[in-house]
């Protein structure tokens, strides 16, 4: 079998693969005829999107892509011909899609798959991140959104999020989006808000009684996996003062710098913090629309 860019004259047979594919899995037929549409790759698609066609003996039985939305990298498509789901081609395209993502230096790789292969992206090695997707079909599913991390070892991989405290929430929400221009997330018993603009995530917290800088206002770092065990480490090695307990889903270090400046150490997105509320049936609902998400049917 062979890996090579998605050629143009590949696509009527890539449409059919797709096709076959999604059709091999149990659905109805009223979401087939919503979701199959969405389904089709043309000519542009291959310009804007990493594509690649799987081929055996010069005879197309595959397709995978990856799209980027608001700088995060989902695998769109991974689409298998149904006599060939099975064998071991789906493992050796994630196995090529994450050498391609460290190679390139991609924090992280998202995926909404068929929920009747959630349990395979998981064996390759993608987290449930607990965020529920639902189709664009009133017919569809609902789906899982997994990632998968690529982490240099002992080193923090970015900024996880920012946390302000704030003494009126609406207030301090009103400002953030309608003059900074950030889109709301979710809004937390009425007492913490998300938000996010573009990669950053923002979280606002209420506290009335705030009068001087002495409060929760942080700045949390993004280290998973090895990279957060080994860089706990080395703050219990240094004796680095924590200044609270985590109390939040995830795994979070809070510490203070030699200067006192309040910092935490934390393992997770905002995806995961969201999930983590789903799962917990606490969801507010958003005050705005949900993000896009390229895969969603």
């Amino acid at each position: 079998m062979q890996i090579r860019r998605t050629r143009e004259e590949s696509l009527s047979i890539i449409n059919h693969v797709v096709r076959a594919s999604k059709s091999h899995w149990p659905y109805p037929k009223a979401y087939l005829d919503d979701a199959l549409p969405l389904l089709h790759i043309d000519s542009s698609y291959l310009v804007e999107n990493l594509c690649f066609e799987i081929v055996e003996s010069e005879l197309v039985i595959g397709f995978f892509a990856v799209a980027e939305k608001d700088g995060d990298k989902y695998l769109d498509h991974l689409w298998i011909s149904p006599q060939r789901i099975g064998h071991g081609v789906g493992h050796m395209c994630c196995q090529y899609i994450f050498s391609l993502a460290k190679k390139q230096g991609w924090r992280e790789l998202l995926v909404l798959p068929e929920p009747s292969s959630d349990s395979f992206y998981k064996k390759q090695g993608f987290q449930d991140t607990g965020m529920r997707v639902a189709s664009r079909s009133i017919h569809g599913p609902m789906f899982s959104l997994l990632k998968k991390s690529f982490c240099t070892l002992g080193a923090i991989q970015g900024l996880s999020h920012i946390t302000l405290t704030v003494r009126d929430l609406e207030h301090a929400i009103e400002f953030y989006t309608e003059t900074l221009g950030f889109s709301i997330l979710n809004v937390y018993q009425g007492k913490s808000a998300y938000l996010r603009s573009d990669r950053l995530w923002l979280v606002l917290v209420e506290d009335r009684t705030k009068i001087t800088q002495i409060d929760y206002s942080h700045v949390a770092f993004l280290a998973t996996d090895e990279s957060y065990v080994e860089i706990e480490r080395r703050i219990s090695a240094a004796g680095a003062h924590q200044w609270q307990e985590n109390r939040s889903p995830g795994r979070s270090i809070y510490l203070l710098d030699p200067s006192g400046n309040r910092l935490e150490l934390h393992d997770g997105t905002w995806r995961d913090r969201i999930g983590a509320i789903f799962q917990n049936q606490e969801l507010l609902k958003p005050l705005s629309t949900e993000p896009c998400f390229p895969m969603r049917r």
